[in-house]
């Protein structure tokens, strides 16, 4: 839960109750006309008269300030939500460049071994044979790229947003 979604709840929380009490208001303008009815027959109207908590005026600008710090949090959100898109896709660009690298060394490193069975599995197989020989340290020079190639692009750190 962040922090943007604690106020905006809060907020909305807050102007339900307040919706409830100034509509409880209104339910009370009923004991007004009591007084109304109370002073055109000439009676003692009730002896206290209660000023009301919640005007419209003031239920407007209780909705106002609501809004503006719903459209804060909603701002607030929208822009940390942006961070960790462009966070997230640096560390997805990073992590595809270290994998096409690394099929490509892994590629090589196949072909060669598989050059080097061939010449392996040929009927007329000499030991001495020069191809052998050739298709032998293109393996091993396969494999020490391949090595190299995971050393110098070392795998990204996870992100953490």
């Amino acid at each position: 839960m962040t922090v943007a979604y604690l106020l905006n709840s809060v907020a909305w929380s807050l102007a339900g109750f307040l919706l409830g009490l100034l509509l409880g208001q209104l339910g009370r303008a009923v004991q007004d006309l009591e007084e109304v009815v109370a002073v055109t027959h000439k009676t003692t109207p009730p002896s206290r008269r209660r000023r009301p908590l919640l005007t419209w005026e003031r239920a407007a600008g209780i909705v106002a300030v609501l809004s503006a710090v719903t459209l804060v949090t909603a701002a607030t959100s929208a822009y940390q939500l942006q961070q960790k898109t462009e966070f997230q896709t640096r560390y997805n660009v990073a992590l595809r460049n270290l994998l096409e690298s690394r099929t490509q060394a892994n590629q090589r490193v196949r072909d060669a071994q598989a050059e080097f069975i061939a010449a392996l599995a040929a009927p007329n197989l000499n030991p001495r044979d020069p191809a052998l020989r050739t298709a032998l340290d293109r393996y091993h020079a396969a494999l020490e790229a391949d090595r190299a190639e995971h050393a110098r692009v070392p795998v990204p750190e996870a992100p953490d947003c």
